[in-house]
C-alpha cells in the first residue's frame, strides 16, 4: 500500500514534458484549498500564502476551502477568516467532515450564499479558553482571553445575523449542529454537494481570456496595446536644423490683413447675379417630382403584371406536365392491374374447364 501523499501527472506551463506532482499542489492550481487539521501557526500560514499568490497569479478564478477542522487557535483562525475577506475574489467554504471551535468560524467567513455544508457533516461552537490560565488564580492572560471571546462574539454575529444574546448562549457550552441547523443559524447558506466548481462565471471568464489569447497570437497585437505618450523616436524625423529657417516663410502680420488679399470689387457685383428666390420655385419643383414619381408607379405596375402573366405562364405549363405524367402514371397502374385480374380470372375458367373436360 503506498505510503505518503500520491502524486498526479501535471504539464507545468513553463515545461514541455509532464511531471510527477502531489495531489495537493494539482489542486492547489485549481484554486482548491485545503484546512484539514488543527489549525496551528504553519497551516494558517500556508493557507495564507497560498490565497495571496494564486489572487496575484489570476484575478478571476474563485477560490474554493475545504474545511475538515477540529479547532486550533483563536487568533489563527482570526487571520485566516480576515485573509478571507480581504481577498477581492469570491471564496467558497465547503465543510466537510467536522467544523469544530475556530473551523466553523472560518466556514462562516465564506461569502454570502457561497457558504456549503456537506448532508453528514458536523458543526460545533463554543468559546476560545486559554492553557495559561490556572484553576483559582488570576492571570493578565485572562483579559487577553475576553477581548478574543467579545471578537469571537462579534464576527459571529456578523456573518450569522443572530443577536448577541443567542451567540452568547451557544458559546458558554459545546453546541453541536447538523448541517441543517447549522444552515438555520446563519452559519452556512446551503446544505448538499452541488458547490458549483467552476462556478459559471468562472468558465465564461476564462473562455474569454483564452479567446482574447488566441486572438492577440494570431494577429501578433502588443499588449497592452498603448505604452506611453512616445510615438517614435524623434531621430527619425530628421535634424530640424535641416529645415531651414522659419523666419523665410513670411511675415504672418501680411496673412492677417484682409486689405492685402485684394480688392472684393473685382470679383463682380452680386447684384448683377439676381435673385436667388427666382432660381428655383419650391412648388413647380414638387409638381415634377409627383408627375416623375406617378410615371415611375405606373411603369411599376405594369413591369409587375407582365411579370405575372409570364410566371403564371411557365407555372401551368409546369403544372400541366407534371400532372400529367402523375395521371398517366397512376391511369396505367389502375389498367394494367384490372386487365391483369380479369386476364387472370379469364385464364383461370378456361383453364378449370379444358382441365375437367381431359380429367373427364
Amino acid at each position: 500500500m503506498p505510503v505518503g501523499i500520491p502524486k498526479v501527472t501535471f504539464q507545468i506551463p513553463e515545461n514541455e514534458e509532464w511531471t510527477w506532482v502531489d495531489i495537493y499542489n494539482r489542486l492547489h492550481r485549481e484554486r482548491a484549498l485545503f484546512l484539514g487539521a488543527k489549525l496551528e501557526w504553519e497551516l494558517a500560514n500556508t493557507i495564507l500564502g497560498l490565497m495571496v499568490y494564486l489572487t496575484i497569479q489570476d484575478k478571476t478564478w474563485e477560490q474554493f476551502l475545504f474545511i475538515n477542522c477540529p479547532g486550533g487557535w483563536v487568533v489563527c483562525g482570526v487571520a485566516v477568516f480576515d485573509m478571507i475577506q480581504t481577498v477581492p475574489l469570491c471564496v467558497h467554504t465547503i465543510g466537510i467532515g467536522k467544523a469544530y471551535s475556530m473551523g466553523s468560524l472560518v466556514l462562516s467567513a465564506g461569502d454570502f450564499t457561497e457558504r456549503t455544508a456537506f448532508p453528514h457533516g458536523r458543526v460545533l461552537l463554543h468559546q476560545p479558553v486559554s492553557s495559561y490560565l490556572e484553576e483559582d488564580k488570576l492571570s493578565p492572560d485572562s483579559m487577553e482571553v475576553r477581548r478574543l471571546r467579545k471578537l469571537v462574539v462579534k464576527l459571529y454575529k456578523q456573518r450569522t445575523g443572530q443577536v448577541t444574546r443567542v451567540i452568547v448562549k451557544d458559546l458558554e457550552r459545546d453546541s453541536f449542529m447538523t448541517p441543517t441547523e447549522a444552515k438555520n443559524h446563519g452559519i452556512v447558506d446551503f446544505v448538499g454537494v452541488n458547490i458549483g466548481w467552476p462556478s459559471p462565471r468562472h468558465r465564461r471568464q476564462r473562455e474569454t481570456e483564452e479567446r482574447e489569447t488566441e486572438e492577440r497570437e494570431k494577429w501578433k497585437i502588443p499588449f497592452p496595446f498603448f505604452y506611453g505618450p512616445s510615438v517614435g523616436d524623434p531621430e527619425e524625423f530628421g535634424n530640424p536644423e535641416e529645415l531651414g529657417d522659419p523666419k523665410k516663410l513670411g511675415d504672418p502680420e501680411e496673412f492677417d490683413d484682409p486689405k492685402k488679399l485684394g480688392d472684393p470689387e473685382e470679383f463682380g457685383n452680386p447684384e448683377e447675379f439676381g435673385d436667388l428666390k427666382n432660381l428655383v420655385d419650391p412648388e413647380e419643383f414638387d409638381e415634377e417630382f409627383d408627375e416623375e414619381f406617378d410615371d415611375l408607379e405606373e411603369f411599376d405596375e405594369e413591369l409587375d403584371k407582365e411579370l405575372d402573366k409570364e410566371f403564371d405562364k411557365e407555372f401551368d405549363e409546369e403544372f400541366d406536365e407534371e400532372f400529367d405524367e402523375e395521371f398517366d402514371e397512376e391511369f396505367d397502374e389502375e389498367f394494367d392491374e384490372e386487365f391483369d385480374e380479369e386476364f387472370d380470372e379469364e385464364f383461370d375458367e378456361e383453364f378449370d374447364e379444358e382441365f375437367d373436360e381431359e380429367f373427364e
